[in-house]
């Protein structure tokens, strides 16, 4: 089979768990399977394809059919212009979080930066932060060892990487300049709603933020005070409808300059506030 036949066949295949997105998730198996730009895989779109390549694309679409997302197929994501090794121990980078790492970077004008990123999970952020801002270090918490490893191979060596459940691994002191966070947001009624690609292969405990979702930002509003430097800054990324009761959260624990930042979409996405 010539490459564009094969193309429009994986694009059929991959209709009904892709859906609008089956012709590019069929690009990107091409792009992955024989190393070429989207550009490049076009213009060879009249050669031929070796048995080899075509079991390695069978295997791969197989897979995805299963609903499992590319990117742990592939054991990569891209994340604001930034390849990171992924597997099934961590969240993939999702384009919403671009707007919590952006706001930090437009932010924090300190040329040395100490700050802590809760929950570090693929590293994806910390080594944004780090590369955009080497004299910067951090400190990268999560419950999860097998995360943590991860995180340890897409960050730089300005970010260390701690094995903690949530704050638990520090004392009240003045540590940071400030803390960054994407927590489990996820409630309980949402989880039930998640497509078979997040449900099935992600880390629910990167995911299940409690009842109603809550519960992770309930620990930072009371106790992230504790060990951030005076006039320090929390950023922290919020779910969908999320924004007020955050508001509220942070606002009653006596939290200043609260700030809920929307999107591209225009929903609310990130919370921004100050000791």
């Amino acid at each position: 089979m010539l490459v564009l036949g094969l193309l429009n066949t994986l694009k059929s295949e991959l209709a009904q768990v892709a859906g609008e997105l089956a012709l590019s998730e069929a690009e990107q198996i091409l792009q992955y399977v024989f190393h070429r730009s989207r550009s490049d895989l076009y213009l060879s779109s009249k050669e031929l394809i070796s048995n080899e390549k075509q079991n390695e694309i069978d295997v791969i679409v197989q897979r995805r059919k299963l609903h499992e997302p590319l990117p742990y197929i592939f054991n990569k994501a891209f994340f604001h212009s930034m390849e990171f090794f992924v597997d099934r121990n961590v969240l993939i980078p999702r384009p919403d979080t671009e707007i919590l790492v952006e706001t930090i970077l437009n932010s924090e004008k300190t040329t040395n930066c100490f700050f802590l990123d809760l929950g570090i999970g693929s590293g994806a952020i910390s080594a944004i932060l780090a590369k955009q801002h080497p004299p910067w270090r951090g400190i990268g918490t999560d419950i999860s060892i097998a995360a943590l490893h991860i995180a340890t191979m897409n960050c730089p060596t300005n970010v260390f990487p701690l094995n903690a459940d949530a704050l638990s691994a520090f004392k009240p002191g003045h540590y940071f300049d400030f803390i960054v966070s994407n927590p489990p947001y996820v409630s309980a009624k949402e989880m039930n709603e998640l497509d078979d690609s997040v449900i099935k292969y992600e880390p629910e405990t990167a995911l299940y933020g409690g009842r109603d979702g809550l519960d992770f930002y309930r620990i930072l509003s009371e106790k992230a005070k504790d060990i951030l430097k005076p006039e320090g800054r929390l950023y922290c990324e919020i779910g969908y409808g999320q924004g007020e009761t955050a508001k509220e959260l942070l606002a009653t624990q006596g939290w200043r300059d609260i700030r809920v930042l929307s999107d591209l979409a225009g929903r609310p996405r990130v919370c921004v506030c100050r000791v």
